[in-house]
């Protein structure tokens, strides 16, 4: 069984995006309903952006090419989804909780954060993990991780602590959709 594909390089990324950009604690008066429905093509589904999004756009020579990493910025927090296909040997018919479990940890790992929480989800009969990730310089990361059919998903907020429960990021993952 091979291992699954990583999309978790995408922790760094929103990490570093929140940082650079101060993201406030503190989103009062922050309008949610300008928001834009974001579909990216042939990926099935669609989320709510606070913002234009920038999707990573790998090189064809890249061992990346199969992931792809989309990030926006909102007035607390940076937010991301993040999607791959696994190979046709990575296990996920037998036991879909053992890839969602490895990329959870995975994701702990790669961070050097302290998990906080974690909790099995559900998106239509597709399963899924909720994270809670403690990370340095007083971030934290609410993540929920989905495998439908050979496809990993992943959302991910970043932000002060205050960040992961506030309006915008109940919108964000609230406004995901499968197609």
């Amino acid at each position: 069984m091979s291992k699954p594909v990583n999309i978790l390089g995408i922790l760094a990324t929103a990490v570093l995006l929140a940082m650079l950009t101060g993201c406030s604690n503190d989103n009062s008066g922050f309008n949610l309903s300008n928001w834009i429905r974001f579909s990216p093509p042939n990926a099935g589904f669609s989320v709510l952006l606070p913002s234009q999004p920038v999707e990573d756009k790998p090189s064809e020579g890249s061992a990346s090419k199969k992931y792809r990493i989309i990030t926006a910025m909102s007035e607390i927090a940076a937010l991301a989804i993040s999607y791959a296909d696994q190979p046709n040997n990575a296990g996920f018919e037998t036991d879909p909780m053992k890839i969602l479990n490895a990329v959870a940890n995975q994701a702990v790992e790669e961070q050097r954060g302290e998990l906080l929480q974690k909790t099995n989800l559900k998106i239509q009969n597709y399963p899924g993990i909720g994270l809670r990730i403690r990370i340095k310089g007083g971030f934290f990361v609410r993540q929920q991780i989905f495998l439908v059919n050979r496809r990993l998903i992943s959302l991910m907020v970043t932000a002060g602590s205050k960040g992961l429960d506030s309006a915008e990021a109940e919108k964000f993952f609230g406004s995901f959709r499968l197609q």
